[in-house]
């Protein structure tokens, strides 16, 4: 195995060995989000209709296999998506290895994590955003860091995946700024990181347009989780003063989506099967393993990498406090 993790082009084989058997086996949605939002949500987009807050990119990749495909054929190709991604994702590797200077060891563990990481396996094989998200995030870091003053297609690019971003997944809300502090410590001169910054920074204008939608058609919830999780909570602790509050704020904001009807209707047998369970806690065993190793890496290598773990700041904030919510 880890002969494998040490050669590049043997991770995409074993990707596509273990992963594509996987398309045909898993449910089209392991989660929530995907039967009450993100199969609706693709249905709607195939209809050209975008009257819903949530950000539409994988929405219209979703939708645009309706016009073609039904039935298991669907399903299959809904699943597809995600794979794709997270495959393209793996070619993206051999670059940050290259930037991030990675010795043998590091370069092992990082494909492993990729690899087995339980999220990453069930992210990447039933219809969910993450693996388009993974993608973009990467592509952008990389060209950040291949940009040098006065590459203006870079610059345009750069400005380009920044808007790509914004509408991929509101997580988006909290990366950005964590690439702008990034920029702002980078080894590079005054006018490259300005012009990175106003590439970014327009970048995000682009995404106005959306927020405008969502506020002048009244879509409930113009934000999308940020009122509901951060806007809400907090004018609610100042104006009563209540901790106690803002915690039952937050957890109506965060259960109220699960009591949904139409999961009455739904057939969870494919999701609860033995087989299933069994999969997915052999992969929860291996990834608790790889998560401890990664984190004793985080420690060894901690003055190697400080600049990049600065990048993921805002992102560790924000994961921290999800997991409080979850």
């Amino acid at each position: 195995l880890l002969i494998i993790m040490e050669k590049y082009k043997l991770v995409i084989i074993l990707n596509f060995i273990l992963r594509l058997p996987l398309l045909f086996l898993v449910p089209v949605a392991m989660f929530g989000d995907g039967l009450a939002r993100f199969i609706p949500r693709s249905y709607q987009a195939a209809r050209l209709n975008f009257f819903f807050p949530e950000n539409p990119l994988f929405f219209i990749f979703e939708g645009f296999w309706i016009l073609i495909f039904s039935g298991g054929l669907l399903e299959f190709f809904w699943k597809l998506t995600p794979f794709l991604f997270f495959t393209a994702t793996l070619f993206l590797l051999p670059e940050i290895y290259k930037i991030l200077n990675m010795e043998k060891r590091e370069k092992i563990i990082v494909s492993a994590l990729f690899l087995f990481y339980v999220w990453y396996f069930l992210s990447s094989e039933n219809i969910m955003i993450e693996s388009m998200l993974i993608f973009f995030t990467l592509a952008l870091f990389i060209i950040i860091e291949r940009t040098q003053e006065g590459e203006t297609k870079k610059y345009w690019l750069i400005l380009f995946i920044t808007a790509i971003l914004f509408y991929t997944k509101q997580t988006t809300y909290f990366m950005i700024p964590g690439f702008f502090i990034y920029v702002f410590f980078k080894k590079t001169s005054a006018k490259n990181k300005l012009r990175i910054m106003i590439s970014m920074f327009i970048g995000a204008i682009l995404y106005v347009p959306w927020l405008l939608k969502n506020y002048f058609w009244a879509v409930p919830d113009p934000l999308h989780s940020v009122d509901d999780f951060i806007l809400v909570p907090l004018i609610t602790f100042f104006q009563e003063g209540s901790l106690t509050l803002v915690i039952m704020r937050l957890n109506s904001a965060f259960h109220t989506f699960w009591f949904i009807p139409s999961f009455s209707q739904v057939n969870f047998n494919g999701i609860y099967s033995i087989a299933f369970i069994i999969f997915y806690f052999s992969f929860l065993l291996s990834a608790f393993i790889i998560s401890l190793t990664i984190m004793a890496g985080i420690i060894v290598f901690r003055k190697k990498y400080k600049n990049y773990l600065l990048l993921m700041s805002i992102l560790f904030v924000f994961v921290f406090i999800w997991g409080i919510l979850c």
